[in-house]
């Protein structure tokens, strides 16, 4: 674990082997932890890859858009800036209220 602070609020940021220790499911080794979190981000990237959104009861639904090219300025100079992909994530009500 460690602090991650941009001056006025500080966050505690935790890194995957913390995040499996947390699981409750003692019959479960940290490996197990990790190799089900790491097949957990696979199939979600996945599901995004392929334009799905993901939804997950009480945390939150990501959803794939694609962003179409456009015209920007970089030092005063006209730029295309090629279309790309990204994902939002919308917060649950549940974990708004966290």
């Amino acid at each position: 674990m460690r602090e991650n602070g941009n001056g006025k609020e500080k966050s505690i940021v935790i890194g995957l082997g913390d995040l499996a220790r947390e699981i409750p499911f003692p019959e479960m080794s940290v490996k197990a932890k990790k190799e089900f979190i790491h097949a957990l981000i696979a199939t979600i990237s996945k599901m995004l890859a392929e334009g799905k959104a993901v939804r997950l009861a009480d945390f939150g639904t990501f959803v794939p858009q694609l962003l179409p090219a456009r015209k920007g300025k970089i030092g005063g100079k006209e730029v295309e800036i090629p279309a790309r992909r990204q994902v939002r994530f919308r917060l649950a009500k549940k974990l708004k209220e966290v």
